[in-house]
């Protein structure tokens, strides 16, 4: 029978669940935390998420009008989302500096996630990761095949 207890460091494999059940509810404690729900704000988050929509939209469309060049209307359409988030973000910033917003807090004491050593591994987890990496790299192998092959088929051209 094989031992499923081992050491990382000096996390175990119990601790290291027994510490994601501890950190979980202090992450997501949302009922602590419960403030006044301002409708300016609120107000703010809604106008900048609905602008972001339809300026994302009207750019991506952007390609279907006579406008500008082909080759910047399509640059305009591929880069429509980034460039909605970025113009919405400036003016949610800029424009509506009164409007109060409740900062993001996260707690940088808790060390969630830790590289495993892999001297420290059984060698059954070895031979299980280099299994699954293997099969991983077979199917970046075959979506890159199969992308190309439809790409350069002569019905595209």
């Amino acid at each position: 029978m094989v031992n499923t207890e081992y050491n990382v460091g000096n996390w175990t494999h119990e601790g290291l669940n027994a510490s994601l059940a501890e950190s979980v509810p202090l992450m997501n404690s949302t009922l602590e935390s419960v403030g006044l729900c301002h409708r300016d704000s609120s107000l703010l988050f809604l106008l900048l998420m609905l602008g972001t929509l339809w300026l994302g939209i009207s750019l991506y469309n952007f390609n279907k009008t006579p406008y500008l060049q082909a080759s910047k209307r399509e640059a305009l359409a591929d880069y429509a989302l980034p460039v909605a988030v970025v113009t919405l973000s400036l003016i949610g910033s800029f424009f509506f500096q009164d409007v109060y917003m409740e900062p993001f807090r996260y707690n940088t004491d808790n060390h969630i996630f830790k590289l495993v050593w892999i001297d420290n591994m059984p060698w059954q987890a070895v031979l299980c990761s280099i299994g699954l990496g293997f099969s991983l790299s077979i199917l970046m192998l075959m979506d890159q095949n199969i992308s190309s092959a439809m790409v350069n088929n002569p019905s595209n051209k």
